[in-house]
């Protein structure tokens, strides 16, 4: 559960950049 919402934040972030 924990590693889903990293993931997502983590691809959001490469996205914004």
């Amino acid at each position: 559960m924990f590693s889903v919402t990293w993931v997502k934040v983590q691809r959001l972030h490469m996205n914004r950049v």
